[in-house]
């Protein structure tokens, strides 16, 4: 049993991982969805809420599948 309890944190910080080794900037994602540089920080830093749509937009400009965001990696 592991004891991290998974929360909606997880999902924004990860989303911060995946933009940061793909080397884009907060308002190259930002400019790809349509929102403001201010705006996309604040889903990265949890202050925003994330819908399923942005989500998936997100996912798609950074390469990386909602399982990934949605998922623990086991050590």
């Amino acid at each position: 049993m592991n004891s991290h309890n998974f929360t909606a944190k997880d999902i924004h910080v990860r989303i911060r991982d995946a933009r940061v080794k793909n080397g884009y900037s907060q308002e190259f994602v930002a400019a790809k969805i349509g929102i403001s540089q201010n705006a996309y920080s604040r889903i990265e830093l949890g202050l925003a809420k994330l819908s399923i749509e942005r989500m998936l937009k997100i996912c798609d400009i950074l390469q990386v599948s909602v399982l990934d965001l949605l998922t623990e990696k086991k050590k």
